[in-house]
């Protein structure tokens, strides 16, 4: 059997048992990165005394659940001493003097880290598939990147493996170059539900750096059971969904109603709204979070420039790619005082709006399904801070914070899709 194709869970069961080392395992994936386009960054030095390491606390009996796991980190987190790009020339040479909250919890808890994954420039765009490929190439056990938007979810999708984006505020984004400071969220991605919460259960948590962590840890064990959920499905797009799209989701909709669960159909009334709610607020954020990169204070400066006006336009516009510039002209168009209120007031109102819509459905139910490329419930689950698992092709929202629900919901569709 391929090691390289294990699941986390089946991983942590060979290394306990010592039936591979963390080293072997190690060496198996970084063999196969070379030949791979999914990684901007092999830290093989650095993933062998992981590895040692790993394996010392595995030989003692003090490993962690990801302990000797080889895993991979977007571009846009921190990673000290290791160059963190963010896909972008503004930033093509810059070494992080520290690591993001959640890269260091996976160092300390003994993961094995292999390399830092491609992104989109910025992380804006709808390729960003480099850590989701790789984990469905069999280049890294799993996962850690950043969704703003769903992009956790449709790269894991378009993959076909699974993807949890947790609760805005359950992981520290202190070390995540921040897009959409109020939607930024980092999440992971593994082969199945169970890798996925594996990870999440070594990066959540309160932290200092993060005025927006908060110290809650449901318990999964007492998550419900299938027959006790209530499940809405989302069926009123605004957009053309797939039609493959919509056949998972009904036969999603299928399997959980035979299994016990109670489910119907639901919407939200603003929900057309939702995507350029979105992508008024994200790119404003935008405009203001990138504004810092002005190749003075922080990265790359032209050659170009006799003024120090004509040094920073040069900057930004060689620094940046057409997609970067095209958000930041958008968001600064919005955020202009004669546009403010047309635009940003009203876009941050109907945010409100939909949040609220949203955690009404929570009244009634435990949890919603949508196809997993959905761009416009993707955009409201982002907008209303909801935790997303995304699994064959359909997406699975809760209540913020009780990612075990959903997690319970998900991993119970995984195996059941599969007999």
């Amino acid at each position: 059997m391929d090691i390289t194709s294990m699941k986390i869970k089946d991983m942590r069961n060979a290394l306990d048992k010592r039936e591979i080392t963390a080293g072997e395992l190690a060496d198996e994936y970084l063999k196969r990165i070379p030949v791979s386009g999914c990684f901007e960054t092999v830290t093989e030095e650095n993933a062998g005394i992981a590895a040692k390491n790993a394996q010392e606390a595995i030989n003692s009996g003090k490993s962690s659940e990801i302990c000797g796991i080889p895993l991979a980190i977007s571009d846009n987190i921190c990673t000290e001493d290791v160059r963190t790009s963010c896909g972008s020339k503004m930033l093509y040479n810059f070494i992080p003097p520290y690591s993001a909250e959640a890269a260091d919890r996976l160092n300390k808890n003994g993961a094995v880290i292999l390399g830092k994954t491609k992104i989109d420039e910025f992380s804006m765009g709808n390729n960003t598939l480099g850590a989701a490929t790789a984990v469905k190439e069999n280049l890294c056990a799993g996962a850690i990147c950043s969704d703003t938007g769903g992009e956790i979810g449709t790269s894991a999708s378009a993959c076909g493996i699974a993807g949890l984006k947790p609760t805005y505020g359950r992981v520290s984004r202190h070390g995540l170059a921040a897009i959409a400071s109020s939607m930024d969220t980092i999440g992971a991605i593994a082969k199945d539900v169970s890798g996925c919460a594996s990870i999440l259960g070594i990066i959540e948590g309160y932290d200092t750096k993060d005025v927006h962590t908060r110290a809650y840890k449901d318990n999964r064990e007492t998550a419900k059971d299938i027959k006790t959920l209530k499940i809405a499905v989302m069926q009123d797009s605004t957009g053309p969904v797939a039609k493959s799209d919509s056949t998972e989701v009904e036969e999603a909709s299928a399997f959980f109603s035979s299994n016990g669960a109670e489910v119907s159909a639901c919407g939200i009334p603003s929900l057309k709204y939702a995507y350029p709610s979105f992508y008024i607020i994200s790119s404003a954020e935008a405009s203001t979070n990138l504004a810092r990169y002005d190749g003075i204070k922080f990265g790359y400066r032209s050659e170009k420039g006799d003024s120090y006006a004509e040094l920073v336009v040069n900057s930004r516009t060689e620094g940046f790619g057409d997609e970067v510039k095209k958000r930041i002209l958008f968001g600064t168009f919005t955020l202009m005082s004669d546009n403010i209120k047309d635009y940003f007031y009203k876009a941050m109102a109907i945010r409100q709006k939909i949040r609220g819509e949203l955690l009404s459905v929570f009244d009634k139910y435990d949890a919603f399904i949508f196809p997993a490329r959905d761009s416009s419930y993707n955009a409201a689950a982002s907008l209303a801070g909801l935790p997303v698992i995304t699994v064959g092709g359909i997406s699975i929202a809760g209540r913020q914070m009780e990612e075990s629900t959903i997690i319970k919901a998900a991993e119970f569709f995984e195996k059941g899709r599969k007999v």
